[in-house]
């Protein structure tokens, strides 16, 4: 049986531990909570939750993995074989945060490889995959001013259940989203590859285990 393989550095540990704490939950996910739950207010029942609960389940869960030496799942059948269930929950739990995090990643590098056309897609409602509702601003149209009774071109008013032509990009075209869950659609090629290359990254990470996963957060802490 292999020995298992340790951390070679304290902070490839600690910069790991953070890399795991810090994500797009913390980017992506909670900007929106903080959005859509009452802005400043929130903040008051998340940091009070952060001190209450997640810090010592944080720390509960270091010390039990450095404990017993095992992973989620031989960590807690060590300290309790009923516990065994909750240990391979993580587990499901962790490979699903990451088949929909990849997935993110995907779109990021998506975008990325688009910004490096001359003219950006997202700028413009002209393209053939744009939507009736697309609307990039340029229409004008004649107003009349009451006072001296004259007339003048300007900027039309946005029109109601219009979009612009980012979030048209995002829908028509990165997603090419259906009418309901009923239509498929085709599968974007471009994408899967995107999101396979994402997916060698990982491996690549982690194919080591510590070893390589330690060198990795270094790198993207430090960089």
């Amino acid at each position: 049986m292999l020995a298992r393989q340790n951390w070679s550095k304290n902070v490839e540990f600690l910069l790991a531990a953070i890399g795991y704490c810090v994500g797009l939950g913390n980017v992506w996910r909670f900007p929106y909570l903080c959005y859509s739950s009452g802005g400043g207010a929130f903040l008051v029942p998340f940091f009070l939750m952060l001190i209450l609960c997640a810090v010592p389940l944080l720390y509960m869960e270091l010390a039990v993995g450095q404990y017993t030496q095992n992973g989620p799942v031989g960590a807690l059948a060590k300290l309790c074989p009923l516990f065994k269930g909750a240990g391979l929950a993580t587990v499901v739990i962790s490979f699903l945060f990451t088949t929909y995090y990849n997935v993110i990643i995907a779109w990021a590098f998506y975008y990325l490889f688009h910004c490096f056309q001359s003219v950006l897609p997202w700028t413009a409602c002209d393209h053939d995959w744009n939507s009736p509702n697309c609307w990039d601003g340029t229409a004008t149209q004649n107003y009349t001013n009451s006072t001296t009774n004259t007339s003048y071109l300007g900027p039309a008013m946005k029109p109601n259940g219009t979009i612009s032509p980012t979030e048209d990009f995002y829908q028509s075209y990165v997603l090419e989203r259906s009418s309901g869950i009923e239509e498929t659609g085709r599968l974007k090629w471009e994408l899967a590859l995107i999101l396979l290359m994402c997916w060698v990254i990982v491996y690549f990470c982690i194919w080591k285990g510590p070893k390589s996963t330690g060198k990795v957060k270094v790198y993207y802490e430090y960089r």
